[in-house]
């Protein structure tokens, strides 16, 4: 190679890419393809090549993030409250957590749903991303509720005939 050219296989150089539409420049036959180096504007050598048509004064459009649907954040973390309350039952006698859970767990499926079917209406209309967060919610804020019918059900039917047992044997 000669003290012309640049060595193409060097980390300061990367291949010259042409402007969209254009036709690339093709190297005569047996000679090496033109390089440049490439410098960023604050007079350092970037590690990769930039993306094809841009330059590191004018980088490649990215689309700004999806907008998360509090609501949906909201329904997620509520429809989570209550199987993790039934987890950790036995907090009861841990002073500040304990009394938490037993607030929280009967009121936090109710709020899963509800904010997970106003998340879901106002993601349709605005087209905000959450809308996995929201049907999360309400999945676990219904089979929560579900189970709590099953519960209170059970209960009374374990307890109501208990109690029927023992006011008819004298007790």
């Amino acid at each position: 190679m000669s003290q012309n050219q640049p060595d193409p296989f060097s980390e300061n150089t990367v291949p010259i890419v042409p402007p969209h539409g254009q036709q690339p420049v093709v190297a005569p036959h047996g000679q090496q393809p033109v390089v440049a180096p490439v410098t960023t504007p604050y007079g350092s050598t970037p590690q990769y090549a930039p993306p094809p048509g841009s330059t590191p004064m004018n980088p490649a459009y990215t689309r700004p993030a999806a907008r998360t649907n509090g609501l949906a954040v909201a329904s997620m973390i509520f429809g989570f409250v209550a199987p993790a309350s039934w987890m950790l039952f036995w907090l009861w006698f841990i002073p500040v957590l304990g009394w938490i859970l037993m607030v929280a767990a009967p009121v936090a499926p109710l709020l899963a749903v509800i904010f997970g079917h106003i998340a879901t209406s106002q993601i349709k209309r605005t087209g905000d991303s959450g809308r996995g967060m929201a049907i999360t919610g309400l999945i676990f804020g219904y089979v929560a509720i579900a189970f709590t019918l099953l519960a209170l059900a059970a209960a009374a039917i374990i307890f109501g005939g208990l109690f029927a047992f023992a006011t008819s044997t004298g007790f």
